[in-house]
């Protein structure tokens, strides 16, 4: 149950979680409960009455008659007067509990209630709503069985994951007694709410060995673990839901948790940049590609492409304006301009083959 504390003996000592009920109840009206007095001192009164006037003009009498003859037997005074004194106690005690007893025989059931009644120790009939009646002495009533939903949360015991955590779940059902037959819930269990939290928390350890860590609150967790404590407790009573409210992830597996997915994020995080710098090398190397077909550098397509990426960088971290002030190790010839004597020999070069070609044309 929800928590444990020693008790003088040392032992663990459960402590029962709060059971509330779904659903107000409606006061008894004003003019039902004073019927209802009137017909319990109608049904008291004349035993009542009775009782006492056998016991002052009856049993009265015929112990002070006893107590005389205990004296005349010559037993000590005070042994007749504590006996007949001890049977008017004894008496006057039935008597009221005679009385008692009757007032009680009168009950008004409500509408989500049910009384049981035994008729010496032995079940008999359940009573549903209304004002409802016994015979004294020989019936009893039963605890006020309740049929409203009831919602509980507590802690269960630890229980394990299939992928081998430990865990510590807060629970939470929502569960009714038996509509059909709810005298069971007193004739057949001790305690029916015990009964159903006991069933669910032994259900826990069988379902989470069937789920991961991540799984054990899903819905399909939560239907398995609802027709499990539905196969335990029967037809006693009904389960309208059964969950995890919390896993209660132990401090330690917590930790391991945390450092696991702060590593997969890193992984994640490489991953991704590693990529992105793939796809950024890619362009360079056409664009460093280009810029050697096009004779402006001689050099090695994968030089080129290094220098263009140092030169974005430079950009990128300098905000494209010239808003820093960055000083690297580069290259010899890296920031120089195009070799203009190169420029002039492929202008050249592309002047006399355009003179050439106009010539033939003419001839």
């Amino acid at each position: 149950m929800p928590s444990t504390r020693p008790s003088k003996q040392g032992t663990l000592k459960r402590e029962k979680p709060e059971i509330r009920f779904e659903g107000s109840v409606e006061e008894t009206p004003f003019t039902l409960f004073l019927l209802l007095l009137a017909l319990r001192f109608a049904a008291t009164i004349i035993p009542f009455l009775g009782g006492a006037y056998l016991i002052t003009d009856y049993v009265w009498p015929i112990l002070k008659e006893l107590e005389i003859t205990i004296q005349l037997m010559e037993f000590p005074v005070w042994l007749g007067f504590l006996f007949t004194r001890a049977i008017l106690v004894l008496t006057t005690l039935v008597w009221l509990f005679i009385s008692y007893d009757i007032w009680r025989s009168i009950q008004l059931v409500g509408e989500w209630e049910r009384r049981n009644v035994y008729r010496l120790g032995r079940y008999n009939v359940c009573l549903k709503k209304g004002l409802r009646f016994k015979f004294p002495l020989l019936e009893s009533w039963g605890r006020p069985i309740d049929l409203r939903v009831r919602v509980v949360r507590w802690k269960t015991n630890r229980a394990v994951s299939s992928d081998d955590y430990s865990i510590n779940p807060e629970m939470a059902i929502h569960y009714s007694a038996s509509q059909e037959e709810p005298w069971r819930t007193e004739t057949e269990v001790q305690d029916f709410d015990q009964f159903v939290l006991t069933s669910a928390e032994s259900s826990m350890p069988t379902i989470a060995s069937e789920f991961t860590l991540k799984g054990i609150q899903s819905t399909e967790a939560k239907l398995r673990l609802k027709e499990e404590c539905q196969a335990k407790i029967g037809t006693l009573g009904s389960i309208e839901s059964l969950a995890l409210t919390d896993t209660g992830i132990e401090p330690e597996t917590q930790t391991a948790l945390n450092a696991r997915a702060t590593l997969q994020a890193q992984a994640k995080g490489l991953k991704e940049a590693a990529q992105l710098e793939e796809e950024i090398a890619d362009y360079f190397v056409k664009a460093a590609q280009k810029y050697h077909d096009a004779g402006y550098s001689q050099a090695p397509v994968g030089l080129i492409a290094e220098k263009l990426r140092i030169m974005a960088f430079v950009q990128a971290s300098t905000g494209g304006e010239g808003k820093s002030t960055w000083v690297i190790p580069s290259p010899e010839g890296l920031f120089r301009s195009i070799d203009n004597s190169r420029v002039d020999d492929l202008l050249r070069s592309l002047t006399e083959a355009a003179n050439r070609s106009s010539k033939k044309e003419e001839d």
